[in-house]
């Protein structure tokens, strides 16, 4: 093959792969239309817990409302849950649905034991999550399960619903206390005691 042939072909070739090997070298471009993009702080961790017979404001999201308070902490996987064993401690308001959502600049990506807490509700725990970028947890069980409503003593509750609670909330009874009206219709009435006394001697996680 002549030399001014064998140039002519690899002028025609070049011209072919040109595309090919322009797109190689800048592979490391957006040239779609979405992308995932990961926050650099830390993991994302969503919640959605629902706490029991509340109402729910289907015109917006409860805003400064201490009934919609969710209680979030994170421990080692296995950790007795002690307060000197929380690596990640937040209380914040959860939407209507129960979702809550924070950035967790604090906590290294890993495993660990995540709880929830409604404001007069049992803790639920779940167990070996892998807080990696992003990860959602759901804690109802795809909506099936709502925490359990009664633990209305102390501030903070004691994770128990016992004669305690009724005790309190009996003292509260036909007044608007936030904390003993479990389904904040705005009463504190037979209803709730009604709901205290189905989850009666029940313990949270």
């Amino acid at each position: 093959m002549k030399n001014n042939q064998k140039v002519l072909i690899l002028l025609i070739a070049f011209v072919l792969l040109y595309p090919s090997l322009l797109y190689a070298n800048n592979s490391n471009q957006t040239l779609g239309t979405t992308a995932l993009v990961y926050d650099p702080r830390g993991p994302n961790l969503q919640i959605i817990a629902v706490p029991e017979k509340r109402i729910a404001n289907i015109t917006q999201d409860i805003v400064e409302n201490k009934a919609s308070l969710l209680t979030v902490k994170i421990y080692s996987v296995g950790a007795e849950r002690i307060s000197a064993n929380v690596i990640f401690s937040t209380t914040t308001n959860s939407n209507d649905v129960g979702k809550w959502f924070n950035i967790l600049q604090t906590v290294s990506s890993g495993n660990y034991d995540v709880t929830v807490k409604g404001y007069s509700h049992l803790a639920r725990l779940a167990s070996n999550i892998n807080l990696d970028k992003f990860i959602q947890v759901d804690f109802t069980n795809n909506g099936q399960s709502p925490l359990y409503s009664g633990d209305i003593n102390m501030d903070s509750g004691d994770n128990k619903v016992n004669a305690l609670d009724i005790s309190i909330l009996v003292n509260n009874f036909s007044t608007s206390n936030v904390r003993s009206d479990l389904n904040q219709d705005g009463v504190v009435n037979s209803i709730d005691i009604s709901n205290l006394l189905t989850n009666f001697n029940f313990t949270g996680d």
